[in-house]
C-alpha cells in the first residue's frame, strides 16, 4: 500500500525557505563549510565565467546582508572583462554578477561636511574621468535568500562572506521598530541652512545612513531586502540606492548589536556619531566624525563575530572618548578701537565639543591678559571679544593663545594697523570657507591655484580717478577651459570698508563692471582697479578692509580670515595709509 502526500503550495514553500534563511542567519559566519563546490546548476547563457586572476577583491572582509545584493569592490587585472559574468556558491549554484565602473566627480566648491561631486555608474571603463575624479570597479552579485552561510567563488578563488543576520531579529529582542537617538543626542531640525549643510551626506550612498540617523532615525525593514522609508532622499541610480541601503543596514545591525550588549555605550556612540552644535541664528550644525577610514574601523568593531566582545567594547569606548573637544578661530582682527591702548578689539570664535559648560578666553603675548572670561555652553558655537592687553603692543601682529578650559591653540592676531609702504602692500591670497575638517585641524584649506584671488593696496597719484589718493588692484585667477574666454560676468568680488559692526555697503567688482575700472579679460584671469573712497579712511589714516569673492560655481574665498559657510561678510584687517608717530611699521 502506498500513501501519497499532498504537495506543499507556494506559500508553504516560501515559508520554509524563509525559516531556513532565518535559522542560517542565526548561525555564525565562521562555521566550517566545504571548500570544494559542487557543480550541478546549469550555466547562465548570457554570462561569461570569471577567469582565474581576472578580478581581485580590494577589501579584506566582505559583509553579506540577508536580502541585499553583494557589492564587492574589485581590481580588474585583465583588459576587456565582460560586464555580464557568473560566479557560484558553495553548493554549486551559478549566480549572475555584473561588473560596474563607478566614477565620483571631484567636488568643486568646499562644503562643511566632506563633499563629493556626482556619482556615475556604467558598464564601460573606457571613458576618461575628469581630473581628480575617483574611480573604482565593483562586482554586483544578486544573492538568493537561501544562500545564507555560504561562500562565493570567483573562478578558483573562494571568498569568505561575513554573513549578517536579518536586523528584525535583533530589533525584536530590543522591542524596537527603529534605531533612534538616545536621550542626550539632539536631532537635526528643519532649518534651511542646516539642511543645506547636510546635503552632501544625503547624496553619498556610503554616508546617507547618517543623515537619516541624525534626522529621523533608522527604520528596521519589515522583511529582507525591503527598502527603507525615505522622504525625498532617494538616489537617482537604482544601484546607488541598493548600495546606500546595504551600507545603512550594516550600521543598523552593528548598532543594534551594541545596544543589546551594552546599552549605555551604545548611547555614547550614537551621540558621537550624530554630534551637532548649536550656532546662533542658524540652528544645529553637524560636527560629527567624518574620516572614512576611522568610521570603517569602527564599523568593523561593531560587526565582528556574532557580537562585540570585551576587547571590541573597550576599543569602541576609546573611540567615543578620543573625539575633538574644542576648536577656535579668529573672526575679525580689527574691530572697534580700544581707547586705552589704541589697538583693535578682535573677535574670536569658539566651538565647545564637550558635554560641559566651559570658560573661554584669549591670552596675548604669552602674558595672562585681563581678557573677559566667557562661559560657552556644551555643544555650541560662540563669539567673544578679545580685548587688547593693558600694555601697548609694539607689533601689528601679536602672538595670542585661544583657550577653552585646558584646550589651547596659538593664533596671531593683527590688532594694530599694518603700515602700507610706498610701493604698496599685497594682501591675500583669499582663503576658502572653513570646513568641519579644516576648522577642527586649526588650519585653513589652501587657496586653489586655478582660483587664486589677491589684491594690492597702493598709493594712486591720479587723484581724478581716486580722490583719496589710494586704490586697490584686484587680480582673480579663472580656471582655463576650452572656451576662448573663460571669464564669467557672474564672477564677483566684494570690498568691505570700515568696522564689521558698521555693516557698511560693499563695493562690488565684476569683469567689465561699470562700478570699477576693469582691464580687458586675459585668458585665465580678470582684474579690476578700484579707488578707495575717502570716507573709508578714518582720521588717523587707517583703512579697515575685508574682501570676499563669489564665483559662478558657488565657491567663496575671503580675506583676512576664512568664513564659516553661514557667515555673510568677512572680518577686517587695519591698514595704515598715512604715517603716524606711533605706527609700528610694516608687518613681518
Amino acid at each position: 500500500m502506498s500513501i501519497s502526500l499532498p504537495k506543499p503550495n507556494r506559500h508553504a514553500r516560501a515559508l520554509v525557505a524563509l525559516l531556513a534563511s532565518f535559522l542560517a542567519g542565526c548561525a555564525s559566519s565562521d562555521s566550517p563549510r566545504s571548500q570544494t563546490p559542487r557543480t550541478f546548476a546549469p550555466p547562465l547563457a548570457s554570462a561569461a565565467r570569471i577567469a582565474p586572476g581576472q578580478l581581485t577583491p580590494t577589501e579584506p572582509r566582505i559583509d553579506a546582508v540577508v536580502g541585499r545584493p553583494l557589492i564587492i569592490p574589485v581590481r580588474v587585472n585583465t583588459p576587456n572583462v565582460p560586464a555580464e559574468l557568473s560566479c557560484r556558491l558553495d553548493d554549486g549554484r551559478l549566480l549572475r554578477a555584473r561588473l560596474r565602473h563607478v566614477v565620483v566627480e571631484p567636488q568643486l566648491a568646499p562644503t562643511w561636511l566632506p563633499g563629493t561631486g556626482p556619482w556615475t555608474i556604467s558598464d564601460s571603463r573606457a571613458s576618461t574621468p575628469a581630473p581628480n575624479a575617483a574611480a573604482l570597479d565593483i562586482l554586483v552579485v544578486s544573492m538568493p535568500i537561501d544562500a545564507v552561510g555560504q561562500g562565493l567563488w570567483l573562478a578558483d578563488e573562494r571568498l569568505e562572506l561575513h554573513w549578517l543576520p536579518f536586523p528584525q531579529r535583533l530589533a525584536r529582542g530590543l522591542k524596537a521598530k527603529k534605531l533612534d537617538l538616545g536621550p542626550r543626542a539632539v536631532k537635526i531640525g528643519s532649518e534651511p541652512q542646516t539642511r543645506a549643510l547636510l546635503a552632501p551626506e544625503s547624496l553619498n550612498p556610503l554616508r546617507r545612513w547618517r543623515a537619516r540617523l541624525a534626522t529621523v532615525g533608522l527604520e528596521v525593514p519589515s522583511e529582507p531586502g525591503a527598502d527603507q522609508p525615505a522622504s525625498g532622499d532617494l538616489l537617482t541610480d537604482p544601484l546607488l540606492e541598493d548600495w546606500a541601503n546595504l551600507v545603512q543596514e550594516r550600521w543598523l545591525i552593528g548598532l543594534l548589536r551594541l545596544r543589546a550588549v551594552d546599552s549605555p555605550l551604545a548611547e555614547d556612540l550614537l551621540e558621537a556619531l550624530t554630534a551637532t552644535a548649536k550656532a546662533p541664528a542658524v540652528g544645529r550644525i553637524p560636527v560629527w566624525p567624518t574620516d572614512p577610514a576611522d568610521l570603517d574601523r569602527l564599523l568593523s568593531l561593531l560587526l565582528v563575530g556574532d557580537r562585540p566582545g570585551p576587547r571590541e567594547l573597550e576599543l569602541i569606548r576609546l573611540w567615543t572618548r578620543e573625539r575633538p573637544t574644542a576648536a577656535a578661530w579668529v573672526i575679525d582682527d580689527a574691530g572697534p578701537t580700544d581707547l586705552s591702548t589704541g589697538a583693535a578689539v578682535s573677535s574670536v570664535g569658539f566651538l565647545n565639543l564637550s558635554p560641559s559648560r566651559t570658560l573661554a578666553w584669549v591670552q596675548r603675548d604669552g602674558r595672562a591678559a585681563e581678557a573677559d572670561l566667557k562661559p560657552i555652553d556644551p555643544w555650541s558655537f560662540a563669539r567673544i571679544d578679545a580685548r587688547p592687553d593693558p600694555l601697548p603692543a609694539t607689533k601689528p601682529s601679536t602672538p595670542a593663545t585661544l583657550h577653552l578650559s585646558s584646550w589651547a591653540r596659538p593664533e596671531p592676531i593683527a590688532s594694530l594697523p599694518i603700515a602700507v609702504p610706498d610701493q604698496g602692500l599685497r594682501v591675500g591670497p583669499l582663503l576658502p570657507d572653513w570646513t568641519l575638517t579644516s576648522l577642527l585641524a586649526g588650519s585653513p584649506a589652501p587657496a586653489d591655484a586655478a582660483h587664486t584671488t589677491a589684491a594690492l593696496v597702493f598709493k594712486d597719484n591720479d587723484t581724478s580717478r581716486s580722490p583719496s589718493g589710494w586704490s586697490i588692484f584686484i587680480e582673480c585667477a579663472v580656471p582655463v577651459s576650452g572656451e576662448a574666454n573663460p571669464v564669467s560676468r557672474d564672477d564677483r568680488v566684494l570690498l568691505f570698508f570700515g568696522a564689521a559692526s558698521t555693516a557698511s555697503p560693499a563695493i562690488e567688482c565684476r569683469p567689465a563692471a561699470q562700478s570699477s575700472s576693469t582691464s580687458p579679460a586675459a585668458p585665465g584671469r580678470w582684474t579690476a582697479n578700484v579707488p578707495i573712497p575717502s570716507s573709508a579712511i578714518d582720521s588717523q589714516g587707517v583703512l579697515r578692509l575685508g574682501i570676499l569673492r563669489l564665483d559662478p560655481l558657488g565657491r567663496r574665498s575671503a580675506f583676512p580670515r576664512p568664513l564659516l559657510p553661514w557667515d555673510t561678510a568677512p572680518g577686517r584687517v587695519a591698514l595704515r595709509l598715512r604715517p603716524s608717530a606711533t605706527s609700528p611699521g610694516a608687518a613681518p
